[in-house]
């Protein structure tokens, strides 16, 4: 028994007849005869019924007609995951990123990458939510990383990688006596923040409205006194110079903590979460460049985690 007895076999089940069957695979009608005859004679059954009108399954052709559709199926299988083994995974690929999860994810990123498929090359853009969905939709980048809440849309496809919170983050060394206060604690709940002078960061027009929803909530505003610089880079320095405190992800400022310039206090009360997804086109299979790459960008976030620079 072999693949192509199998594929005569499906085909003349398909079309009715052996003549029909030959004319779809191409052949001269004895060779299909032949080879289902052959195949017959392995098994010791008769698989069809012969009249003028073409060809009907025996019992026995029933159940070996599920068996084959079976076969062909686990043969195809086996065949793209082989092709897919052996496949180099190399090329250019573009991934898009927003500023923290850059901040975070794109060191360890490319190291893993050079060492374990030197063949890939990596560009890597960053933008806000809105600028990497505009990539996305114009194919400018093959993976975004971005918010589950900023990057809805159906010919997108979303991979959940983890859940971040939020924190407060301010300078090391206190300005003032409310900051000293603040700098020894490690939790604050959101009715807390109504006094404090916050830098207004660009964390995407979803965490916006969320932030504005606990304001509307409570009955206050957040005290943003000092304007978003445009570059979280720019911003983090007013932080570290004690010019005002942030509420950001452990991804943004995760470095500097582990300098020693700033103290990040977890916001509770309510617990803010924001979704932080891989996303690439729903609309096209993935190359195998680009499974590879969300492959190891899942390995890298986790080892992250473990390491408790990027905190949920």
């Amino acid at each position: 028994m072999n693949s192509k007895q199998l594929k005569y076999f499906l085909t003349t089940v398909e079309e009715g007849s052996i003549a029909s069957a030959a004319r779809i695979l191409n052949i001269a009608q004895p060779a299909v005869s032949l080879q289902i005859s052959n195949l017959e004679h392995e098994l010791k059954v008769n698989l069809f019924v012969r009249d003028f009108t073409g060809v009907k399954l025996t019992e026995a052709g029933e159940l070996f007609f599920k068996h084959a559709n079976r076969i062909i199926k686990l043969m195809f299988t086996a065949q793209q995951e082989i092709t897919e083994l052996t496949n180099d995974v190399s090329g250019n690929i573009t991934i898009g990123m927003c500023q923290a999860i850059c901040n975070v994810l794109a060191q360890p990123l490319l190291e893993e990458v050079q060492k374990t498929a030197p063949k890939v090359n990596i560009n890597i853009l960053t933008g806000p939510p809105n600028t990497i969905k505009e990539w996305l939709s114009n194919e400018q980048i093959d993976i975004g990383l971005s918010y589950q809440e900023d990057i809805k849309e159906k010919d997108f496809e979303n991979i959940s990688l983890l859940k971040e919170a939020m924190f407060v983050v301010m300078a090391k060394k206190a300005s003032n006596e409310q900051h000293q206060s603040l700098l020894a604690k490690t939790h604050i709940t959101f009715t807390e923040l109504e006094n404090i002078p916050l830098i207004k960061s660009n964390c995407g027009k979803a965490f916006t409205k969320l932030i504005e929803a606990y304001q509307n909530k409570i009955g206050f505003s957040l005290n943003y006194s000092i304007p978003y610089p445009g570059q979280l880079l720019t911003a983090l320095r007013l932080v570290t110079q004690g010019n005002g405190m942030m509420i950001l992800p452990s991804s943004a400022f995760y470095h500097l903590e582990l300098e020693g310039k700033v103290h990040a206090v977890k916001l509770e009360d309510p617990n803010i979460y924001r979704e932080v997804v891989i996303t690439h086109s729903a609309t096209k299979d993935p190359k195998n460049t680009t499974k590879f790459l969300i492959n190891t960008i899942k390995e890298q976030t986790q080892l992250l985690q473990k390491q408790n620079l990027w905190r949920v």
